[in-house]
């Protein structure tokens, strides 16, 4: 059973009529969100989910470890809703997911932000000291489920994501270089890099199946400005 439509949802198509596992794909996604009627939307379709002995799989944010944004409403809520479902539910796996790109007309997402600024020739603020994690809509798609369907990963808060983040100024470096493009900077010494502990996820990859390159985040961001071309 998968609960939304969008990006995450599409990428879990696979469980649209497996009975035993919820995919609950249809969270607040914007970080910037600021409507308290957002939040509560996704809070009661959590509430009045009807479920017995199926699997919870919930998507929330590697930002709860950015001191620069943990307090901000899109953080909290994320923060919440987890201690609400380890409380409430008897089986259920919280992914905390970091930057997901992915093909999606969603304005929302960083990618299609930063693209959607330089091709209209806005300003964008870059922090100089931001960093992102990122990671591919089709790596989640095909690593997850593993992890799912193990009962030995239920009733875990799992970080997914791979080695290194990338700096917000490199990302727009990137997308311009690929699509020939130039963009209006307006640079701020302000920002901090991160780390995330990823051992667990790490452990649950098969190297057999997956290797995961040196250069994934440039390699990602190319993949998804190429589609654009």
């Amino acid at each position: 059973m998968i609960i939304g439509n969008g990006l995450v949802a599409k990428g879990f198509a696979v469980y649209q009529k497996k009975e035993n596992v919820i995919i609950f794909a249809s969270g607040v996604s914007n970080s910037k969100e600021q409507r308290k009627k957002e939040f509560e939307r996704e809070f009661n379709l959590l509430k009045n989910l009807k479920v017995d002995n199926e699997t919870l799989v919930y998507f929330s944010t590697c930002s709860i470890f950015d001191e620069t944004i943990k307090n901000t409403p899109y953080v909290l809520h994320k923060k919440e809703i987890e201690n609400y479902i380890s409380k409430k539910f008897k089986n259920y796996i919280i992914f905390r997911l970091p930057t997901l790109l992915g093909k999606t007309s969603n304005p929302n997402t960083l990618f299609n932000f930063f693209y959607n600024k330089i091709k209209s020739g806005q300003n964008i603020p870059i922090y100089k000291n931001a960093y992102r994690y990122l990671i591919d809509i089709d790596d989640i798609s095909k690593l997850l489920p593993q992890i799912i369907d193990d009962k030995k990963n239920w009733r875990k808060k799992i970080n997914v994501v791979f080695k290194k983040p990338i700096s917000t100024l490199n990302i727009i470096k990137v997308i311009m270089k690929e699509l020939n493009l130039s963009a209006n900077l307006e640079l701020f010494d302000l920002g901090e890099k991160f780390v995330i502990d990823n051992k667990d996820f790490i452990q649950l990859i098969d190297p057999n199946k997956y290797r995961i390159e040196s250069d994934y985040n440039s390699n990602v961001l190319k993949k998804y400005c190429r589609m654009l071309l």
